[in-house]
């Protein structure tokens, strides 16, 4: 981005997938074999310290969408969930096809959304529809996706996004619940979350 907005010729940015979808978001099974890591305090500030940072990496970088000096514009089309939907939101002009689902996932697999679509889409679409079809997911996600987006009304984006990333360095990334999600994804069952 950095390069396309110093580059004089550029007078826009548009943003597009390939295939048929923009973006599907995480690939659980690539996440890794999460079992015990809840249960092992003696790394534990160590892996607290690597998630925050890792955390805070992914928001600059969508932040840098949102912070481009020329308009970026998403062309979405099929699923645009995850970062997808985090970097669609820090955009200037979103256009998305007929057949596009914008959906964010993070809490059908326990955790809250970290890199700024909460931060970000309740200004673009209005709070009352980013809280729908919440409650089947893990509770403490839901719970915490609630607190986050009560707390940012208040915050500016950057004091939001870094509450986010505390927030799930130590809550989200420590539950159970999170690893009993990608535990059900790769075995290709529903979830049972436990709120833990």
């Amino acid at each position: 981005l950095h390069e396309l907005a110093g580059d004089g010729e550029v007078r826009a940015i548009v943003l597009a997938g390939r295939g048929e979808n923009f973006c599907v978001g995480l690939d659980m099974e690539a996440f890794g074999d999460r079992s015990g890591t809840a249960d092992q305090p003696a790394s534990q500030a160590v892996a607290n310290l690597r998630a925050f940072e890792a955390i805070g990496h992914l928001q600059s970088v969508i932040t840098s969408v949102a912070k481009c000096p020329l308009p970026v514009i998403a062309v979405i089309q099929g699923h645009c969930r995850g970062a997808g939907l985090d970097l669609v939101t820090a955009c200037d002009v979103r256009i998305a096809s007929d057949d596009a689902v914008l959906a964010i996932t993070e809490t059908r697999i326990g955790l809250v959304a970290d890199v700024g679509t909460l931060q970000r889409l309740p200004k673009i679409v209005g709070a009352g529809h980013v809280a729908e079809d919440m409650a089947a997911n893990s509770p403490l996600a839901v719970k915490g996706t609630k607190f986050i987006l009560e707390q940012g009304e208040d915050l500016t984006t950057e004091q939001s996004l870094l509450l986010n990333s505390l927030y799930t360095m130590a809550t989200s990334l420590q539950s159970n619940d999170l690893n009993e999600a990608i535990q059900a994804i790769i075995e290709q069952r529903s979830p049972k979350f436990t709120g833990t």
